[in-house]
């Protein structure tokens, strides 16, 4: 995908949002890099708060399911949540690409499996949450969106921990 997008012929460059590939634009475009993956730290923690958040309410509506503002204010979160991880995950995928890749376990690549992890989480909690208004079996559906919740916000947070240690 890094070279579809920022190759020699690549899609920005086609598109004459990047220069033609030259040293010197190499260069800014690892300041733009370095610009980008630090919105992407930034964007993690906003969304980690969103996401906690949005489980703090999932958890209420729960235990109280007659309060029908937690399932609003939880609706709310989620759909933020959603906007900020979507956000954030475009920072890092579109931005250039590296100077020098490197095939070795580091923090970087356990992050980058740990998101795999949650962002099947973030596409199928809010499918199985979606699905819960016209369930026949709430009880056991909810329990199963709750438990994927919760993994998704555990391999997330770590993901976001294992990078900023």
């Amino acid at each position: 995908m890094e070279r579809a997008l920022w190759g020699e012929d690549g899609l920005v460059r086609s598109m004459g949002i990047a220069s033609p590939l030259t040293p010197e634009v190499r260069k800014h475009e690892l300041s733009v890099r370095r610009t980008m993956l630090t919105m992407h730290q930034i964007g993690g923690f906003l969304t980690l708060g969103l996401m906690s958040t949005a489980a703090y309410y999932g958890q209420q509506s729960l235990n109280s399911p007659r309060i029908r503002a937690y399932r609003r204010n939880h609706q709310t979160f989620v759909t933020a949540t959603l906007f900020s991880y979507g956000t954030t995950g475009a920072l890092a995928i579109l931005s250039p690409p590296p100077l020098i890749r490197r095939d070795e376990i580091s923090t970087t690549s356990i992050h980058k499996t740990l998101a795999w992890i949650h962002f099947a989480g973030m596409v199928i909690t809010p499918i199985i949450g979606a699905s819960l208004r016209h369930s026949f079996n709430y009880d056991q559906l909810a329990r199963f969106h709750q438990i994927s919740a919760y993994v998704t916000l555990a391999t997330f947070t770590a993901s976001l921990i294992v990078v900023t240690l």
